[in-house]
């Protein structure tokens, strides 16, 4: 009887090594590639689907529930069970920020149609008294803008006066229309500075004083070569003058400016992220961490705050859904106002959690960084929203 020879090692087809699992100790390559049957394939996709589902639950509870409790275990080396902090954060980012504008920009939103001027002109019941109001509030809007074009204030806010007749016009028109008359809108052109009146360029104006202006005071930084200035002065007069153009736009369509906002918030909180973990590191600089392990604090926090707010949303909608049914609006709003109340009491007890400092040490340190870090966002939030009329 001829004996039976043992079967060939297999080996790693990248690297030649011999393998002694699903996966190359050496070059890390799987054993399983893509060059499979189609229904294989697909059995083990639904297969990482579920159990990458499995884990995103229990990180979403715990995250959610137990604060502290998943950083704690990430440090000390329990990390398996759970998403990992970066990507559980880029998800819940990228969720929040599609929920927030589904809430605040939704499909043909337009601020100006539910504005005060509507309810204003739905107050007239007929054509006559509609037109005499709107021509009344943009006799007013011209004496203001007259007022500023000889006084200080131009350039951006001057742009808001011819919004407002904007908006004036547009109520108007649709009252006239409800009552059953012919579109009559007030040219707003009619309060456009004369040529002799109207600027040469964009002017930045701040609390009625002139910052820059083109001709008479230019950006001038001593220690640069002139054609740089120059070439500064420019851009910032088609920012400026981009800006104004927009913040007419915005008139028409406030959902695009709000739209282009919340598509830099991304990139802003990125940016914040690791700013706040040298925070972190800087207030607990004798506790001799690693700058990673504030790190993971600062991606966790930032994931909690993210899916409190998706809460809070599906609760707050929920309860106007829910607003014929007294007993079911009642829980809603109950469990909508503890939603808000679980925000800085859970960063509170993580901090402690996490950090095992005492109480008042956490809390002067929990105030502290509260305060610093709310300064930065409202700074980054205002970059954005300039930005955001920038590039609308």
């Amino acid at each position: 009887m001829n004996p039976v020879s043992p079967e060939p090692t297999p080996v790693c087809l990248n690297c030649r090594t011999p393998l002694q699992g699903n996966w190359c100790h050496v070059c890390g390559q799987p054993v399983k590639g893509m060059v499979r049957d189609f229904p294989v394939i697909m059995g083990d996709l639904v297969e990482t689907l579920f159990e990458y589902d499995n884990r995103i639950w229990r990180t979403l509870l715990q995250i959610y529930f137990r604060p502290g409790y998943v950083t704690n275990d990430f440090i000390v080396g329990r990390r398996v069970r759970y998403v990992l902090p970066f990507r559980l954060f880029f998800t819940l980012s990228l969720i929040t920020f599609l929920m927030l504008q589904l809430v605040a920009v939704p499909q043909g939103w337009s601020g100006l149609e539910v504005s005060a001027a509507d309810a204003q002109f739905s107050s007239y019941q007929t054509v006559e008294e509609v037109i005499i109001a709107r021509d009344r509030a943009i006799d007013d809007l011209q004496q203001a803008r007259a007022g500023m074009e000889q006084g200080s204030e131009q350039g951006l806010t001057v742009s808001g006066i011819n919004l407002a007749v904007n908006v004036i016009n547009a109520a108007a028109e649709r009252r006239i229309v409800q009552l059953g008359g012919e579109s009559d809108a007030a040219d707003s052109s009619s309060v456009q500075p004369s040529p002799e009146q109207a600027p040469a360029g964009p002017i930045l104006r701040f609390d009625g004083r002139q910052l820059w202006d083109p001709e008479t005071t230019p950006l001038d930084i001593a220690w640069l070569p002139a054609t740089v200035n120059q070439t500064l002065n420019q851009w910032m007069s088609q920012w400026l003058t981009q800006a104004e153009d927009n913040l007419a736009r915005a008139g028409d369509d406030p959902g695009s400016l709000i739209e282009a906002m919340y598509n830099l918030l991304p990139v802003t909180l990125f940016v914040l992220m690791p700013i706040f973990a040298l925070l972190l590191k800087i207030f607990y600089l004798f506790k001799r961490r690693l700058y990673m392990e504030h790190l993971v604090v600062a991606l966790h926090s930032h994931s909690f705050l993210f899916l409190a707010i998706v809460v809070s949303i599906i609760l707050g909608t929920l309860s106007s859904v829910t607003e014929a049914v007294p007993v079911l609006g009642f829980v809603f709003d109950f469990l909508f106002a503890i939603s808000m109340i679980w925000f800085p009491v859970y960063l509170l007890l993580m901090q402690k959690r996490v950090y095992a400092q005492d109480w008042p040490m956490t809390l002067i340190k929990f105030t502290g960084l509260g305060v610093l870090y709310t300064v930065m966002i409202l700074a980054v939030l205002t970059v954005a929203a300039i930005i955001g009329l920038v590039t609308l």
